[in-house]
């Protein structure tokens, strides 16, 4: 009869221990869940403000390439005209060629 009262009041206690254990485990798990979520937050809130900082980077050279093509068209463009132009004078002005 006591040996089964010591049994039982230990079986107790280790329940009651392994209860403890399981509770401190999921406590501890929770915490770690908060910090991870907390650093990803941190994370995208970082992300997202050097995205909003770099925009207008970003759009500043998107611009200047715009104006650098712009002007290459340009000057390409010119360029053709002069060449063209030129060579058309020539042969207008030269009589002979154009009459013969």
């Amino acid at each position: 009869r006591v040996n089964e009262e010591n049994l039982r009041r230990q079986e107790e206690s280790v329940r009651k221990q392994e209860e403890i254990r399981r509770a401190a485990l999921e406590r501890d798990e929770e915490i770690r869940h908060q910090r991870e979520m907390k650093r990803i937050e941190a994370e995208i809130r970082g992300k997202a403000k050097a995205d909003r900082e770099n925009k207008d980077v970003i759009i500043e050279q998107i611009k200047i390439k715009a104006a650098e093509h712009r002007k290459t068209v340009l000057d390409t463009i010119q360029t053709s005209g002069s060449v063209i132009g030129a060579g058309f004078k020539a042969f207008v002005s030269d009589w002979d060629r154009v009459t013969a």
